[in-house]
């Protein structure tokens, strides 16, 4: 059990790192994500963080409590969990959107001549 809270413990500091290196990114490359994209990232890494630590104080805490109890505790965890898929897909969704735009900026020739093409058939 002790690997285990020596892995949480390591998984914590390694969300903390990411979430500060993204923040020095944000200041350095501000042009490249968007405000909502950052934002977005910072929930899902505060997210991430509560629910390691909900997990290594559950390893503590519910030692001797009561089943019901247990599955509140748990089952909020898995709550958390979801939401973490949640913000990921709306991360990704934000990439492929920026990703498509910035496509649109370096090839402007190719997306109106396909839309010309498709129109004259």
């Amino acid at each position: 059990m002790d690997v285990l809270r020596l892995v949480l413990i390591g998984a914590l500091v390694a969300v903390a790192t990411v979430l500060a290196l993204e923040a020095v990114r944000r200041k350095r490359l501000a042009a490249l994500i968007s405000p909502s994209q950052f934002w977005i990232r910072v929930a899902a890494a505060l997210v991430m963080i509560l629910e390691l630590v909900l997990i290594l104080a559950g390893t503590y805490l519910l030692a001797g409590a009561s089943p019901l109890l247990q599955i509140f505790y748990w089952t909020g965890c898995l709550i958390l969990a979801f939401l973490l898929i949640v913000l990921a897909i709306l991360d990704v969704r934000g990439l492929l959107v920026n990703y498509l735009v910035e496509r649109r900026r370096i090839f402007p020739d190719r997306s109106s001549k396909r839309s010309d093409d498709r129109s004259s058939h």
